[in-house]
């Protein structure tokens, strides 16, 4: 699994948190790292992404996922804080979406509809 985000206190939780229930989980720090990551490593099963990050941000993370036929496959839940107004939700064609605030529980039963602990 790979998770997307610009702010470290988020992701290092989304992280931790995933670990703790068995699930293996790596990090990207913005949008950038986190396409350069996704294109070529061919263990990545889901994509936890957050929409609002400074150059790459993530409406532009899914415009190149969805260009790649291998990337569009794999699954993105798409964590924001961002309105349901303000979601051009035919544009991201997420899996699912992660309302911040969010609790642990909420984050777990989403990312176990796409993948099983021990997985990526």
């Amino acid at each position: 699994m790979l998770i997307v985000d610009d702010e470290k206190p988020l992701r290092d939780m989304l992280q931790r948190a995933l670990l703790f229930e068995g699930f293996n989980a790596v990090v990207a720090t913005g949008g950038a790292a986190g396409l350069d990551l996704l294109l070529h490593d061919r263990s990545i099963g889901l994509v936890l992404l957050d929409l609002n990050m400074p150059e790459v941000d993530g409406w532009a993370f899914r415009r190149r996922q969805l260009a790649d036929r291998r990337a569009a496959a794999i699954p993105t839940i798409v964590v924001t804080g961002v309105r349901d107004a303000q979601l051009r939700t035919e544009e991201l064609q997420a899996a699912a979406y992660l309302r911040k605030p969010f609790t642990r529980e909420q984050l777990i039963a989403a990312v176990a509809r796409f993948v099983v602990p021990g997985s990526v």
